[in-house]
Order: structure tokens, then C-alpha cells, then sequence
């Protein structure tokens, strides 16, 4: 037998129920979010473009490919003696709306290249903004610009 005082309590259990899905959902977005740019940012500035590829949009594409292509030898061999890799940390997430995020992140000891033909820099600390999308709610999360 189902009491008539039951069902406001029924309907306060899904609408718990309901808001506690759609709040780890949100959560795993935001991971997933963390995971994307931390892991293009790190690849992206230890110079491992081609693997970088793989977390950029298609008007991205070209950008990685220049930059791969004004790495000299001069350049290759600076970054070869440096004894530690570039190291990534996520400082800030911030969502800008459901299809857009901008992840601000610390990166520490890595080569900033120079485009006018002198070698890069160390730089021990500096922080940059990566902005991600996607196109719908089903589509990946992907890097649109640094």
C-alpha cells in the first residue's frame, strides 16, 4: 500500500537523484578537461608535436606543423643537452560555457624558441592559457588554441 504522503518524497529522492548524476558528470568533464590540456601542454613543450596532433582541432593542425618546422639543429641540440623535461601543472579550469574552457597552466623549465634565429631560452616558470572545445555534448574535448 502506497501512502499519499509518499509521493513528494519520492519525487525530492529523484530529483537528488537526478542533480547528484548530472554533478559527477560535470565533474568527469572537468577531469577529462584537466587530462587534455596537461597532456598537450606537455608534449607540446617537451617539442613532441606529431604526438600533440592528436589533442588539437583541425584549424590547429597547421600551427603545430610550423612550429615543427622552424626547429634547427642548433636548436635540436640545445634542447638535447638540457638534462630535465618541460613539467606541466593545471593551475585554473574555468568554464566559459558548456562547450568551452580555459585551462591556465604553470609550465616550468622549458624552451621557448626564438623565431628570429637565436637560440631558445630556459625559462624556469611561466604560466600560459589553453582554451578547449568541442561541438556537442558527444564530441571530444580538443585544444583550439595556445
Amino acid at each position: 500500500m502506497i501512502y499519499k504522503n509518499s509521493y513528494p518524497t519520492v519525487a525530492l529522492l529523484l530529483t537528488m537523484l537526478l542533480t547528484f548524476n548530472i554533478s559527477c558528470k560535470e565533474k568527469e568533464d572537468l577531469a577529462e578537461v584537466r587530462n587534455i590540456a596537461e597532456s598537450f601542454a606537455d608534449l607540446y613543450f617537451n617539442w613532441r608535436y606529431v604526438e600533440a596532433m592528436e589533442y588539437v582541432d583541425s584549424s590547429c593542425i597547421q600551427k603545430l606543423r610550423f612550429v615543427a618546422s622552424q626547429v634547427t639543429d642548433n636548436d635540436l641540440r640545445f634542447f638535447l643537452s638540457k638534462e630535465n623535461a618541460a613539467n606541466v601543472e593545471v593551475m585554473q579550469v574555468v568554464e566559459n560555457s558548456s562547450d568551452s574552457i580555459t585551462v591556465t597552466l604553470l609550465i616550468e623549465n622549458f624552451l621557448q624558441k626564438d623565431t628570429i634565429g637565436r637560440p631558445p631560452v630556459l625559462r624556469e616558470g611561466q604560466e600560459i592559457s589553453i582554451q578547449l572545445a568541442r561541438k556537442d555534448k558527444h564530441s571530444p574535448w580538443l585544444v583550439t588554441s595556445w
